[in-house]
């Protein structure tokens, strides 16, 4: 009868540890293939990350280089409108000197004028009396 208990909780034992072993080696692989799956993740991240810093950065010196002909079109449109102004304006001026010069000269005559037709009168003014 000892025999059979012991051999009975030998075979116990056996089984228990078979079972757990099965249990650790199913936990084992299940934790490997989620390692390989976390690394294989990483990978394909870093990959993704690469390829899109790549594109991207591409993309944004292109759209830099587009960006600064942009400018660079405004700048020198907006600089030959300053000076077609400037040349309009400095025109103008000039005309308007010349307006105001003639305008400023027949004033000067008229005043002139009517001076000497003041004085003639003081004179005849003077001689009839």
């Amino acid at each position: 009868m000892k025999r059979e208990v012991y051999f009975i909780n030998c075979m116990k034992n056996v089984l228990t540890k078979s079972l757990l072993n099965d249990g650790f080696q199913t936990i084992k692989h299940a934790s490997r293939d989620e390692h390989k799956s976390v690394v294989k993740s990483e990978v394909l991240d870093k990959f993704f990350f690469s390829v899109k810093k790549k594109v991207l950065s591409n993309a944004l010196s292109v759209w830099r280089k587009g960006n600064y002909n942009q400018v660079i079109e405004v700048t020198r449109s907006t600089i030959l409108e300053r000076n077609d102004r400037e040349e309009k304006f400095s025109q103008l001026k000039d005309k308007l000197r010349t307006h105001n010069a003639l305008k400023s000269e027949n004033l000067i005559v008229r005043v002139f004028k009517l001076n000497v037709l003041a004085a003639w009168r003081n004179i005849a003014r003077y001689l009839k009396v």
